[in-house]
Formats: structure tokens, C-alpha cells, sequence
């Protein structure tokens, strides 16, 4: 018995999202495996996404075109995967360092000084080289709690990204009357 590829969709959304919103609850941990129940929940919530969306790929292969339709689905999987980290990673190191600076302009560093912050945090981020003055210190512990707030947005960004991403994908198959037909397979194929 398998599941259709609607029912696949909704429960990859549902199983990323409480992924994502399970790291960004415990972002600030020290230890992995507090992290670790968030980080397989977003892995096999990937995962389940891509049955159903190479379930559709191949089903609408010509056969002549056979191989390179499926081969596309990888190419078009590393290239979201690679759009998507980009932008995340965009995201975070954004909020981080507009949250440091911010914190530093509360704390009336000058502005001609915010620099020389930021750049103590960019040689600790590269080296691991803690700073030796205040305001290197001072910029490394604003870096640290910026870094956990943009990783909680981003965290949450992504959950709402799931979620609206696995809608999007369901609506159509919904209105296709896709779900009977075309079911998952419940295991491994047998010969």
C-alpha cells in the first residue's frame, strides 16, 4: 500500500516545518544532539519532497526523452539547494552584522569605531583568534546573540517557505484529481 503523491507533499511541509521550527527553538545549545531531532525532521521531510516530484517527472518523461527528463530533476534540485543556501546564508550574515552594529551604535560606540568591531568578528569567524580589546570583545558577544536571531528568523523563514512550497505543490495536484492514482510505492521494488 502507498500514499499518493498529495498526501506525500503535505506530509514532507508539515514534517520540514516542525523541523525548522525545532532548530530555531533551540538555536542557542551547545550540544548536537539537541539539534539533532530538528536536523532529521528537515532531512527526511526533504527527502519524502523528492518522491513525489520525481514521481511527476518521470511520469511525464516521453520515452524517447526518458533519460535526460530524469537527469533534469537532479539539475533542477542542485540548483534550488544552491539558490536557497545562497539566500540563506545572505539572510544571516546580514541580520548578524546589522544586529552588531546596531548594538554597538545602543551602546554609543562611534561610528568610526564600528568597523574595527566588525572586523574583529570577521578574524574571529576566519582564525578563531579571540580579540584582545574591549570593543573586540564587546562586537563578538553582540555577533553571537545577532547570529542567534537571524538563525531563529531564518529558521522560521524556511518553515513558512515549506509549508508554502508543499500548498503550492498540493493545489494543483488537488484540482488534477490526483489521488487515487499514482501512489508512492509502499517499499522497495521486488523482481
Amino acid at each position: 500500500m502507498g500514499m499518493t503523491n498529495r498526501l506525500a507533499l503535505l506530509i514532507e511541509a508539515i514534517m520540514t516545518a516542525v523541523g525548522f521550527i525545532l532548530l530555531a527553538i533551540v538555536n542557542g545549545s551547545k550540544s548536537f544532539m539537541v539539534l539533532f531531532p530538528g536536523l532529521v525532521l528537515v532531512g527526511a521531510g526533504v527527502v519524502i519532497c523528492s518522491i513525489p516530484f520525481g514521481n511527476l517527472v518521470v511520469k511525464e518523461a516521453p520515452p524517447e526523452q526518458f533519460g535526460p527528463v530524469t537527469s533534469s530533476r537532479t539539475t533542477a534540485g542542485q540548483f534550488f539547494y544552491s539558490i536557497g543556501f545562497a539566500i540563506s546564508t545572505v539572510i544571516i550574515d546580514k541580520l548578524t552584522v546589522g544586529g552588531v552594529v546596531d548594538n554597538l551604535a545602543t551602546a554609543g560606540v562611534p561610528p568610526t569605531q564600528t568597523g574595527t568591531a566588525v572586523s574583529a568578528v570577521s578574524v574571529y569567524a576566519s582564525t578563531g583568534t579571540e580579540p584582545s580589546t574591549a570593543l573586540g570583545r564587546q562586537s563578538l558577544a553582540d555577533a553571537v546573540q545577532s547570529y542567534g536571531g537571524a538563525f531563529t528568523m531564518m529558521m522560521i523563514i524556511a518553515a513558512v517557505v515549506a509549508v508554502v512550497g508543499g500548498v503550492v505543490g498540493y493545489l494543483p495536484l488537488l484540482k488534477a484529481g490526483e489521488g487515487s492514482k499514482d501512489p508512492v510505492p509502499a517499499g522497495p521494488a521486488t523482481a
